[in-house]
C-alpha cells in the first residue's frame, strides 16, 4: 500500500465510467473531469495532490497502521487484568501489616505491569511483523505462528528468572528494584531502536523515495 501511495498518479487511477464507456448521448458528465476539477480547485494543480498523497497522507497511514496502533498505552490496557488480579496479594501483605513483603509485592506488581509486560508484547509484535509474510504453504503459516507465539516465553521466563535470582542475592526488595530497572532499560531500548508497522515488510518506515 505504502508503494501505491508513493507512486500514485491520478491519471492512472481507474474511473468506472470510463471503464464502461460513456453513453452516446453524453449526458452525465464523467466522473475523472469533475474529480480532476475539484482537485485543480482545491490543491492548485494535479501534480500537488499527487506530492500530497506519497508524502503526507502516506506517512499519517503508516504512522496510524504501525507504531500508533501498538503503542505503550495500548499494551497496557491489555495487561491492565492481570495487574488487578494481583492487587488481592498486596492486600493481604497489608493486612498482615507485613511492610517489607508489601513493598516487594507492589514492586513487583508494577513492574510486571508497566515494564514486564509492554516489553514481552512489543517483542512479540516485532516479530509477527517481521514474520508476517505469506507462505505458500498453509502449513508454513500456522508453523510459523506458532512460533512467534512460543518464542516470547524464553524471554518471560528468563526475566523471571533474573528477577529471582537479584531477590535472591541482593535481598527481596533491593533485587525487585534492580529488576524493575534493568526492565525498564530494556523496554526503552526495545521503544527507540524499533518500530513496526502493518503497511512494508521492514521493520522501520521512513517516508524517503
Amino acid at each position: 500500500m505504502l508503494v501505491q501511495l508513493r507512486t500514485f498518479r491520478i491519471q492512472e487511477a481507474r474511473c468506472e465510467c470510463c471503464t464502461k464507456g460513456h453513453p452516446a448521448e453524453n449526458t452525465v458528465p464523467c466522473d475523472r473531469k469533475v474529480i480532476t476539477l475539484c482537485i485543480r480547485k482545491w490543491f492548485g494543480s494535479e501534480s500537488a495532490f499527487e506530492r500530497l498523497v506519497a508524502t503526507d497522507v502516506s506517512i499519517a497511514l503508516a504512522s496510524g497502521l504501525g507504531d500508533g496502533s501498538f503503542s505503550y498505552l495500548w499494551l497496557l490496557m491489555i495487561s491492565a487484568p492481570f495487574h488487578w488480579s494481583q492487587v488481592d496479594q498486596l492486600a493481604t501483605r497489608l493486612h498482615a501489616q507485613d511492610m517489607e513483603a508489601a513493598a516487594v509485592t507492589t514492586v513487583i506488581n508494577l513492574t510486571y505491569y508497566f515494564l514486564t509486560f509492554p516489553l514481552v508484547g512489543r517483542l512479540g509484535i516485532i516479530l509477527a511483523c517481521k514474520a508476517r509474510r505469506q507462505r505458500q504453504q498453509l502449513w508454513a503459516n500456522e508453523l510459523l505462528t506458532c512460533a512467534v507465539y512460543l518464542s516470547v516465553f524464553p524471554v518471560v521466563t528468563a526475566l523471571f528468572a533474573m528477577q529471582t535470582v537479584l531477590m535472591q542475592v541482593t535481598g527481596q526488595l533491593a533485587g525487585a528494584v534492580i529488576s524493575a530497572a534493568i526492565n525498564l532499560i530494556l523496554l526503552l531500548i526495545l521503544f527507540q531502536c524499533s518500530q513496526v508497522s502493518l503497511l512494508s515488510h521492514e521493520g522501520r518506515y521512513t517516508s524517503g523515495p
